[in-house]
Parts: C-alpha cells; structure tokens; sequence
C-alpha cells in the first residue's frame, strides 16, 4: 500500500524500518539489534528482498504523475 500510495522509495524506506524493528523486538536477544541464529537473520533477509521486489512491481502499476497528484492532495 505505501509502494501505490507513496512510491517504491517510500516503500523500500518502510521495509528497512521494518526489519529493523523485528530484529529489536522479535528476535533473541531482545531489545537489542543483535542476532542471534543465523536461520533469523536469513528470515530478515529474505523477507526484505521480498518486501522490494513486492514494492517495485507495485509501484509499476501506478506512474509517477498519479503519486506526485497524490501527495498533493489531488484529484
């Protein structure tokens, strides 16, 4: 939704943030950027190389005119 709403860096932005967060929050140890199993850190891989991929090809549904008219506030 933010790669139609916003564009893919806005996307690619949201999906950095994201893994970054899961590895704060979800993974051992907690509350801490560090990793321990090394199957984690690939899950956080993989989930933000398909986070990218997911962004660009949705954001090629929309051209640029209509995300610029967008942020605007037009219609």
């Amino acid at each position: 939704m933010i790669a139609v709403r916003y564009g893919s860096i806005s996307a690619m932005g949201v999906t950095i943030a994201s893994s970054v967060a899961a590895a704060y929050f979800f993974y051992m140890p907690r509350y801490s950027f560090a990793v321990a199993d090394r199957l984690e850190v690939m899950e956080t891989v993989l989930f933000c190389l398909l986070a990218l991929l997911a962004s660009q090809v949705v954001s090629g549904f929309t051209s640029d005119r209509d995300i610029v008219r967008r942020r605007r506030g037009e219609r």
